[in-house]
C-alpha cells in the first residue's frame, strides 16, 4: 500500500508572542501554495507527523516555548498538545531565530464541524516576545 504525504503550513507571520495563549495571536495551518508550493492539504483522516517551527526572538531570551494545536479557530477543540519545547536550536547565520520539531506521530481524523486539513497553533514562551515565521505540520495517509 503507498502512502500519501504533505504538509499544512502557516500563510502569514504573527508577531508579539509572549508569555500567554492568545486569540489575537493564533496561526492558521492549511494548505497555502503562495507561502509555500509544495503545501497539500491533508485528507480528514491520516497520521499527524512532525511539526516544525521557526521563530524570530524580538524582545528577551526565551528558553521554552509551549504549544497546542486546535481544530478550530477558538482554541476550545484539541488536536494535540500541549507541548513545551526546551531544545531550541539557534539559527547560524540569524542567531535571533530560533527551531524546534515536536514529533506527534498520531493518527487524527477531523471533526465534522471543522474545516478538513485546517488547524490552529498557539504558542507562548517562559520569557521575553517572539514572532512566529514559520510552522509547518507534516501528514502521511495510506492511498
Amino acid at each position: 500500500m503507498s502512502q500519501r504525504q504533505g504538509h499544512i503550513v502557516n500563510d502569514a507571520e504573527v508577531a508579539g508572542i509572549t508569555t500567554s495563549y492568545a486569540l489575537a495571536k493564533i496561526i492558521k495551518l492549511h494548505e497555502d501554495t503562495t507561502s509555500d508550493a509544495r503545501s497539500q492539504k491533508s485528507p480528514s483522516s491520516c497520521m499527524v507527523g512532525d511539526l516544525e517551527v521557526v521563530v524570530d526572538v524580538t524582545a528577551g531570551s526565551p528558553t521554552q516555548i509551549d504549544g497546542y494545536l486546535t481544530y478550530d479557530a477558538t482554541g476550545d477543540n484539541i488536536m494535540a498538545g500541549e507541548f513545551q519545547e526546551t531544545l531550541l536550536v539557534s539559527g547560524l547565520t540569524d542567531t535571533s531565530l530560533l527551531m524546534f520539531t515536536v514529533q506527534l506521530r498520531e493518527v487524527r481524523t477531523w471533526p465534522a464541524s471543522e474545516t478538513q486539513g485546517e488547524c490552529y497553533l498557539f504558542l507562548k514562551t517562559d520569557t521575553g516576545t517572539i514572532t512566529l515565521k514559520k510552522a509547518r505540520l507534516h501528514w502521511s495517509a495510506s492511498r
